[in-house]
């Protein structure tokens, strides 16, 4: 994306007092396409959560096109105008929920757009729709990238970054992913998606991967809680349980925590 230059078409200024999507609209028309909403103006109309319509219209546009300008309207000249990812809001063209994410990256103080990732993830946009659209020299690429990895932490289903998430909201204690349980041996007995070493609790999303037997006491209900040597307490879920029951889930491995606190460990992460 190039630099950008502010434009003042008449019939823009005219609708200045409308709604969001009236003054996008009507800056749509002052410039006519090829053009799609894009920025701030398109995370507006997206409903991105924590971003407020500052009166301004973005509007991108191809890197050889050519705009009117003045003050109010912003154009952003895109290069590689085909292979950007547009949709479309109330009827207008909008730069996708990934591409406006990766923009905002360019716009927002540092750290306001990890906080609206937090909230989309895995809910509005997948992991791997944002991932598609990043690209060395892109700016807000570099940014979008550091925090979609810090978001990910290695989890590798949608159920396990859906708890996850939901962990760091509730600000439980700090956990390790995706460690090996071992018996009195240290001999590895099965891999859990989440752990408390300290506080002697692990929670599995989905079943068990064993790499031994006979180590667990494993009840083969559905959803369940497990006991290891009568000391190592294991939260087990299924991913219909993340799917539509989170909130009990969460609540179940927040109690337990607790739990374990008020018995007398302390969490080392």
């Amino acid at each position: 994306m190039a630099a950008t230059c502010a434009c003042n078409p008449t019939s823009y200024g005219a609708a200045h007092e409308q709604s969001a999507t009236g003054r996008a609209g009507a800056a749509f028309l002052s410039v006519g396409p090829p053009a799609a909403i894009a920025g701030v103006s398109a995370a507006v109309l997206h409903g991105i959560p924590g971003v407020n319509d500052s009166g301004e219209v973005t509007l991108a546009v191809p890197a050889t096109g050519g705009a009117t300008c003045g003050s109010g309207l912003i154009v952003q000249r895109v290069r590689g105008w085909p292979e950007r990812s547009w949709t479309t809001r109330g009827g207008l063209p909008v730069a996708s929920l990934a591409d406006t994410m990766i923009d905002l990256a360019t716009i927002l103080p540092a750290g306001r757009t990890y906080a609206i990732l937090e909230q989309l993830l895995w809910r509005l946009l997948t992991p791997e729709q944002l991932a598609s659209r990043l690209s060395r020299g892109r700016p807000g690429s570099a940014v979008s990238r550091r925090e979609l990895a810090q978001l990910s932490d290695g989890h590798r289903s949608v159920q396990e970054r859906r708890v996850a998430l939901g962990m760091r909201q509730r600000r439980m204690p700090a956990f390790a992913s995706n460690q090996v349980l071992r018996d009195e041996r240290g001999s590895p007995v099965a891999e859990v998606d989440f752990l408390w070493r300290a506080l002697r609790v692990a929670v599995q999303i989905d079943g068990w991967r064993y790499h031994a037997q006979g180590a667990f006491q494993h009840d083969h209900d559905v959803s369940t809680t497990l006991v290891v040597d009568s000391d190592y307490v294991v939260l087990r879920f299924t991913g219909s349980d993340v799917e539509h029951r989170l909130s009990w889930v969460l609540d179940r491995i927040e109690t337990v925590l607790r739990r374990q606190a008020a018995l007398g460990r302390t969490n080392s992460g």
